[in-house]
Formats: structure tokens, C-alpha cells, sequence
């Protein structure tokens, strides 16, 4: 792998997007699946704001709540970094903010 630089010092790396100072905890529930009782009440709030569908396409099944800014770039799960996407739409900006990276 590549030596990268931390997001957040610049420090090369080999583990990823940070270095072992600033990578995230593992423990933490957003990295864990969001099954926390927190995130589940987060992503019911995003779903009721956007009306139960994907602020994309419109959708209704298959619905996805997204992190804008990834958690992995210092993102976190607050209202205004969520938002709604169906499977097909979530699943195509992560592989085009994959390609960004």
C-alpha cells in the first residue's frame, strides 16, 4: 500500500486515511454499523426530514441515510452532514467519492 498522508497532521501513513494518533476509535458505534440506540434515532430523524425518500430520485424502498462529509474525513453524524439516498444513489457516490480520493 501506498503511504498516504493523514487527513488531519499530514503524517505519512500505510493504515489509511490517518495516523495512529488521529485514526478513529474502533469502539466507537459509528464505526461498529451505526446499531447504537443514538443512531438509530439520528437516522429515523433524517428519514422523517426528508420525507421518506431519496433526495435524489424520489424513491421509497431501499432507503440509506448518507454522510456527506465520510466520517472517515471528520464527518459525524449530525442532521445538516445526513442525508437520504436510496441503494442505487448511496451506493454511486461512494464509489465516486472513492475515485476522488
Amino acid at each position: 500500500m501506498a503511504l498516504k498522508p493523514c487527513l488531519r497532521c499530514g503524517t505519512l501513513t500505510r493504515s489509511g486515511s490517518y495516523c495512529a494518533a488521529h485514526a478513529p476509535a474502533q469502539s466507537s458505534t459509528a464505526w461498529r454499523g451505526g446499531s447504537s440506540r443514538a443512531w438509530r434515532r439520528v437516522r429515523e430523524q433524517v428519514l422523517q426530514r426528508d420525507g421518506r425518500r431519496c433526495v435524489r430520485c424520489g424513491q421509497t424502498a431501499g432507503l440509506e441515510v448518507h454522510h456527506v462529509r465520510s466520517r472517515a474525513a471528520g464527518g459525524g453524524d449530525e442532521l445538516a452532514n445526513l442525508v437520504t439516498l436510496c441503494h442505487h444513489h448511496h451506493a454511486d457516490t461512494q464509489r465516486a467519492e472513492t475515485q476522488t480520493r
